[in-house]
């Protein structure tokens, strides 16, 4: 068994978690990462250029790299199980290796769960998807509250779209928030917002023939919601400490994470 030592450990999930590891230069380990998801808007209000970066997707990305040459990102992607007894945090690898983490100072970050979850119904647009929108908004609802539309990787002219939605998760086996409620509202929304199918002709009086928007249900995404220890606000505007880690962060580019959602 190998114990390893340090002084404050930080332990969580998410990108609250990590950045306040990384503003304060503490040690930290992430169970069960939560990586930002790359369509939340949550963070949208914030300006990450201080880090070279405009996404917290990407900065996450770059985080976990350099935390991780310089020794504060303990067992990146590397954790099978976690148990935190006094001043020592017994890990489990997923090679089955036990190590000991002996600390001075350990603050559970976000390890309390959200009643709330978020939802994001993913749609193939089939008929209707050749328009320059990004996106339409319902914000008087919470489901279906946002639809974000992006170009669809093989063909570029065509946008399909993400049903953004939030809801208890008590209610998430309702019918009123299942995949197919969720496509009925999409729908309807696009059409509130003149997004239509493609002219296949004219009737005798000269009116066109148009197809109507027709979308299919690819997958959903359900992420739990985590509440911190501090304000996503009071961790941003931390003072920076000018560490390895910082300076390293400065000097590279963007890099994939291996630590997925």
């Amino acid at each position: 068994m190998r114990k390893i030592r340090v002084e404050n450990l930080v332990i969580g999930k998410t990108f609250s978690t990590l950045l306040y590891a990384f503003r304060t230069n503490s040690h930290c380990i992430l169970h069960e990462a939560q990586r930002p998801f790359e369509f939340c808007s949550r963070f949208d209000r914030y300006d990450f250029s201080m880090f070279g970066d405009v996404s917290p997707t990407s900065l996450w990305d770059r985080m976990c790299f350099v935390m991780s040459m310089s020794g504060l990102l303990l067992f990146p992607d590397n954790i099978q199980s976690l148990r935190h007894e006094g001043g020592q945090v017994e890990i489990i690898n997923k090679r089955n290796r036990n190590f000991i983490v002996e600390c001075d100072k350990v603050q559970h970050f976000d390890t309390n769960k959200s009643k709330t979850i978020d939802l994001y119904d993913y749609f193939w647009c089939r008929v209707g998807g050749a328009h320059d929108r990004d996106f339409i908004k319902d914000p008087q609802n919470d489901f279906v509250n946002k639809i974000i539309f992006y170009p669809r990787p093989t063909k570029p002219n065509i946008r399909d779209l993400i049903a953004v939605s939030e809801c208890p998760e008590t209610s998430l086996d309702d019918i009123e928030v299942s995949s197919v409620y969720s496509r009925l509202k999409s729908l309807s929304m696009m059409s509130d917002n003149g997004l239509k199918g493609k002219i296949s002709g004219y009737r005798d009086n000269g009116n066109p023939i148009i197809h109507r928007t027709k979308i299919e249900w690819e997958k959903r995404i359900v992420l739990n919601r985590f509440e911190s220890r501090m304000t996503f606000d009071d961790i941003y505007n931390l003072k920076q400490e000018e560490s390895y880690a910082w300076k390293l962060l400065r000097s590279t580019i963007p890099i994939t994470s291996t630590l997925l959602v």
